[in-house]
Parts: structure tokens; C-alpha cells; sequence
């Protein structure tokens, strides 16, 4: 029993190793699905993983060493780019949706959590972690343009309701043309406001 217990405790150091430790670091940060940047506590790039690569479509040469909110933010949006990298760079968490964007000014919508990174009570560096949202933003888009939609047509299906309505009282074909007229005008007038 105690050789096993031993043999088990060289395992256990060899699996907890510093060395080892590091290549499951270094492995989980390259083959994440979510696009990841190290940065040194002042905003530069240290690392950028593999998704962090193909989603703003720069190099990991091209980043290293490069302010983070230099070329994923826009002019327009510096501000607020690095006002989230000073967030985590004061040793705060952060979680918001924005838009940056890649290589050529592409915009893309992502989400982004931010967050020191603290290594014995000191802090060496901060992370950024974007997800991008591209997709589900445009399916709230086409979901809210929907919605105005059928929020018309349920306007001129009133509309025309009240048209079948008031046939059955009409006699003279003037007043059925001035009626119709006037439901049809209200309602287009009310669906272009809405």
C-alpha cells in the first residue's frame, strides 16, 4: 500500500509540475473557441490565441507589443475601449457587449470580459476575452424589423376590417371610395410613424 501511495504521490508532483502546469495553459489559451489577449498591465499585447487571430484577422506579429485599443477599436470608440482596459488594468473584472473591429475596419459585435490577472497577491499583466455576437445580433434585428412588420399589417387588417364593416351601410359609391380612402391613408400614415 505504501508503494502505491508513493509511486501515486510522484505521479501527483509530476502532473502539478510548474513545467506542466504551463503547457495546459498554454494549450487550453491556443485551442479556446472564444478569441483571447494577454496584455502587460500597461496594454500591450503579450499573447493573442488562435481565435483571437482568425476573428480580427491580424497576425499574433502584428499585435505583439501593440496597445490592445490601438487597432481593435475605432477612432470613435477609443474612449471607451480603453476605458475598459483601465478598468482591469486598476484590478477590476469587467463583462460588456461592444463593437470592435479587425484588420480593414471590419466591425465586428462582440462580448467582452476583462480581468486582471494576479499571481501571488501581485498583479502581472490583465486578459480580454471576446466572443463574438455578430450572428445573434442579427437575429434580434430581424426579429425587432419583424415584429414592425406584423405590427402594420395587424394595423391594415383593422383597417380593412372596418372598410368590410361599413360596405354593408353604404349605398352611395362615393362615400365607399372616400371611406376607403381615408382607413387606407390612416393606416399607411399610422405604419410609417410606427
Amino acid at each position: 500500500m505504501s508503494d502505491h501511495a508513493s509511486s501515486e504521490g510522484g505521479k501527483e508532483h509530476k502532473e502539478n509540475s510548474p513545467v506542466l502546469t504551463n503547457e495546459y495553459f498554454i494549450r487550453l489559451f491556443n485551442e479556446v473557441h472564444e478569441a483571447i489577449v494577454l496584455c502587460d498591465n500597461e496594454g500591450r499585447v503579450m499573447r493573442a490565441n488562435r481565435e483571437f487571430v482568425r476573428m480580427f484577422g491580424y497576425s499574433e506579429e502584428e499585435v505583439r507589443n501593440r496597445y490592445i485599443d490601438d487597432f481593435v477599436s475605432s477612432e470613435k470608440l477609443r474612449a471607451e475601449a480603453v476605458a475598459l482596459t483601465d478598468t482591469a488594468r486598476a484590478g477590476s473584472g469587467f463583462s460588456v457587449e461592444a463593437v470592435r473591429f479587425g484588420k480593414g475596419d471590419t466591425p465586428v459585435d462582440v462580448s467582452i470580459i476583462g480581468a486582471p490577472v494576479v499571481i501571488g497577491g501581485r498583479q502581472v499583466a490583465v486578459y480580454a476575452i471576446y466572443r463574438d455576437i455578430s450572428a445573434q445580433k442579427r437575429m434580434i434585428s430581424a426579429l425587432v424589423e419583424s415584429r414592425k412588420k406584423i405590427d402594420r399589417l395587424m394595423r391594415l387588417k383593422d383597417a380593412v376590417l372596418a372598410i368590410s364593416a361599413s360596405i354593408l351601410t353604404l349605398s352611395d359609391i362615393s362615400q365607399l371610395f372616400d371611406l376607403v380612402l381615408e382607413k387606407v391613408l390612416a393606416a399607411v400614415d399610422h405604419a410609417d410613424v410606427g
